[in-house]
């Protein structure tokens, strides 16, 4: 199995967010409110890069293994990006 780029893209956006926004920022995702779905509420950025992750599993697209490294692989492409760009308050 290949590492999950769902997973690695959610690592990434994991990483940047909380260094700008605190590990528990509370926030509502409405992605699928115009096709009547119900929206989701996290709690922090790692229950919504859990989330993302579990679902790649669940569908039967990657084994657990491959979502857990991908996230591992984008958290650091997210951390470096966070010691390089530096974004303005």
């Amino acid at each position: 199995d290949f590492p999950s780029g769902h997973s690695d893209v959610a690592g990434v956006f994991r990483e940047i967010m909380t260094g700008l926004l605190g590990s528990h920022y509370h926030f509502t995702d409405h992605s699928y409110d115009y096709l009547g779905m119900p929206a989701r509420s996290y709690n922090s950025f790692d229950d919504f890069t859990n989330d993302i992750s579990d679902a790649r599993v669940f569908a039967g697209i990657h084994y657990r293994i491959s979502c857990d490294r991908a996230i591992k692989q984008g958290r650091k492409i997210g951390e470096n990006i966070n010691n390089t760009l530096k974004f303005m308050e």
